[in-house]
């Protein structure tokens, strides 16, 4: 301060800062130093004590600023002029034309008498120097300092004018050590503003919807599904399943209704009327939108032309446009705040409700469904609790409209129509129901859902756990449902109260042990709550085994169906159901005999037909066509495998591309307090990744664990790739251990 007021002192009545600001233009060509300076300052000094306007400036002020010269003065303007012929256009547009210029209009509008202007005519002093090499512009903080006078608030200065005329003034410039500066050439304010006028209307509402769909876009989907921003009618189409959000342009209040009377026909006319909702708000501010959507597409259009020229991120005037865009998009996203502040939404009676929905941004996040979610919600509109029991109870009493039996699809559409009902995930419906249906509180009578059905019959589940294939013997896990006791017989015969009786058979309801062909099962309810279901009919299966050998220089084949069953075959590689010869026992096998065929077959039930390839035992070697499928009857080589040969063999099954048919998997805790069994039958394989993760998971539920693995088959795509596995292991196969 003391500085400032030793330097005052001595310049009194003159800013001492002219004496630096008019020194950087003394050496232009053309200006007279001394007698053009001394002509300025007497047409400057001249002008303040003009009270031909009723008023006299020199009154008003206590010192000479540098820019306390007026511009619309003839005498002042052709001076400056003079001095840098090359601003005139700056001049005119941006700092004094009679009122008309940037900086006068800001003024005007912020009334803050001559601050702009003030602020223009210092950057102007500051920018008039032409020769090469000459300092141009002011840095903020200098700015600043030569503004300040008695009666100014410089914070309204910087706020207000500082940051703002650059992002209006078309000549303004700033350069890469920050300084603020005019130049006769257009800037990015300039560029915008034109690119801006470019744009109708329609462009520009084009532009404001693709900004509110990236706000209001449904990515969890559990209040509306579907979103439409400034629409037409014709465009709108209402979706049973799926509520609508649309954002229309705000109009007048229309019978106390703030949608247009259009939107209003459209709601009324349409039987969807739970499956839309509206965002509106204030029509006065729809201009002042329209004219942010203008400037957000200019400069996002013009960021695209920088971006893909590469001008890099420093570039003054990259980064320029990014303050530009940034206070572009917050005085958009004001004007959105001011617009878009109400939500219309269906109530009861088939009337709609209007609610208080201000858009707030948080920095740069908004998150607009979470806006719609939250004022539904508090309004009772939009339901997260779809799992209770009272959201069933609410299902059953509004949309079955206290029925018993109604069509699915009845109460969906009254879901869509009930105005009362609640906004809610859509799947919920769908959730419920199958829920529902699971624990036999609802049934599916053909397409008609009834919520009171009577109570299920009584049925029987029959497991197989196991399955010797040496012996034909089966273990099976019965479990009655809806009952407590099964009773079977041997066979098809549905079985009586005269039947035998699960709980008293070898194994029992956990463990039956049977080698028969068919069981029979009924479940009995001895308390009469269900009634008796159907029966159930179990049926084993049937596998050959077979053993060729030599009898002196001849081959014999022996066959044996497992359980039981009658088999035939041929010796000339033909179909056994066809051309098939009884078997009555060991037989002679023809030389010429390269492929046996045969099969199985007992009660209806057949056997899977075995191919017999008789070179393999008459060499034996066992050749494998690599580019032909191949099966692995592993059986004895992955019996009750444990440890690091069960792990060995998965890891082999994903390496080789094995499928695994009739797996047995046990896990056993190691405490021997629990185990689980997983079982599959020959139609469903394992490749070594979906058997890995069943182990993962089946261990997963006990900790401390070892696994068994029983396997009778693998197959493969290729024989290479078995003939790959054989060579992992190190042995040859067996003859009767591989077909193709």
């Amino acid at each position: 301060m003391k500085y400032y007021a030793a330097q005052l002192k001595e310049s009194y009545p003159f800013h001492f800062s002219i004496r630096n600001l008019y020194a950087r233009f003394k050496e232009n060509p053309g200006f007279q130093q001394t007698r053009g300076l001394i002509r300025l300052m007497r047409a400057i000094v001249s002008d303040m004590y003009d009270n031909s306007k009723g008023a006299c400036r020199a009154d008003q002020v206590k010192l000479v600023h540098p820019y306390d010269f007026n511009l619309n003065n003839d005498e002042i303007q052709t001076e400056i002029k003079g001095i840098n012929p090359s601003l005139t256009e700056a001049i005119v547009h941006d700092i004094a034309h009679d009122g008309h210029s940037i900086a006068e209009a800001l003024d005007k509008r912020l009334g803050s008498n001559t601050d702009a202007q003030d602020v223009a005519k210092l950057i102007l002093i500051a920018s008039l120097a032409s020769v090469p090499g000459a300092t141009h512009g002011l840095r903020e903080n200098e700015i600043i300092g030569f503004l300040c006078a008695p009666g100014r608030d410089i914070s309204q200065v910087k706020k207000s004018i500082v940051d703002y005329l650059p992002t209006q003034a078309w000549y303004l410039h700033r350069s890469r050590d920050e300084r603020l500066f005019f130049k006769n050439i257009q800037n990015l304010a300039a560029k915008l503003h034109s690119q801006a006028k470019a744009y109708n209307e329609q462009s520009c509402l084009k532009e404001l919807g693709k900004y509110l769909y990236s706000l209001f876009e449904p990515n969890g989907k559990d209040c509306y599904q579907n979103l439409l921003v400034l629409p037409a009618i014709d465009e709108v189409s209402l979706d049973m399943d799926k509520v609508t959000l649309v954002i229309t342009e705000p109009t007048r209040t229309v019978n106390g209704s703030k949608l247009s009377a259009d939107w209003l026909n459209f709601t009324q006319a349409n039987d969807f009327k739970n499956r839309v909702m509206f965002l509106t708000g204030n029509q006065n501010t729809m201009a002042r939108i329209i004219e942010q959507a203008r400037q957000y597409r200019a400069i996002t259009d013009i960021k695209a032309e920088m971006d893909q020229d590469r001008v890099a991120p420093n570039d003054p005037q990259y980064k320029e446009m990014a303050d530009s865009l940034d206070k572009i998009t917050l005085s958009l996203r004001s004007a959105l705040q001011e617009t878009f502040t109400t939500l219309i939404y269906p109530t009861q009676g088939d009337k709609f409700r209007d609610s208080d929905c201000r858009i707030n941004f948080n920095g740069n996040h908004f998150d607009g469904e979470k806006l719609i979610k939250d004022t539904l919600q508090a309004k009772g509109k939009f339901e997260t609790d779809i799992s209770s029991d009272t959201f069933r109870k609410k299902v059953e009493k509004r949309l079955f409209r206290s029925q018993t039996i109604s069509s699915w699809s009845e109460v969906r559409r009254a879901a869509a129509v009930n105005t009362a009902w609640q906004f809610h995930d859509p799947a919920a419906l769908n959730q419920l129901k199958q829920k529902m249906m699971d624990q036999g509180g609802w049934a599916d009578e053909g397409g008609v859902v009834n919520i009171e059905p009577p109570k299920p019959t009584t049925q029987v589940n029959v497991q197989q756990l196991s399955r010797n294939d040496e012996t034909g013997e089966c273990i099976l896990k019965i479990q009655p449902i809806n009952g407590d006791k099964v009773l079977y017989e041997v066979g098809s015969t549905v079985p009586s109260a005269a039947s035998m009786d699960v709980a008293d058979a070898p194994g029992g309801y956990a463990r039956l042990t049977i080698k028969d062909m068919k069981l029979t099962f009924l479940c009995i309810d001895s308390t009469g709550e269900h009634e008796q279901g159907e029966a159930v009919t179990w049926t084993n299966t049937i596998n050959l085994k077979y053993q060729p050998y030599q009898s002196g220089d001849d081959w014999m084949l022996k066959f044996e169906a497992i359980p039981d069953g009658d088999i035939r075959y041929t010796t000339d590689g033909s179909d056994p159901k066809v051309h098939g010869a009884s078997y009555e026992g060991p037989f002679l096998i023809p030389a010429s005999c390269r492929y046996l065929m045969a099969y199985g077959e007992k009660d209806g039930v057949q056997s899977p037909v075995e191919k017999v390839d008789m070179d393999q035992y008459r060499q034996q070697k066992v050749v494998i066509d690599p580019a032909k499928p191949a099966i692995w009857h592993c059986g004895r080589t992955v019996k009750s495998i444990t440890a690091k040969p069960a792990f060995d063999f998965i890891e082999r099954l994903k390496k080789f591309g094995g499928q695994a048919e009739s797996v047995d998997l046990s896990v056993l805790a190691n405490d021997e307090t629990a185990d689980i069994t997983y079982t599959t039958n020959e139609q469903h394989r394992l490749d070594g990744e979906r058997l890995s993760n069943v182990v993962g998971n089946l261990q997963g539920l006990m900790a401390g664990s070892q696994i068994v693995i029983n396997v009778e088959k693998v197959k493969f795509d290729k024989g290479q790739q078995l003939i790959d596995w054989f060579a992992d292991i190190k042995r040859q196969p067996n003859p009767g251990e591989v077909t193709q």
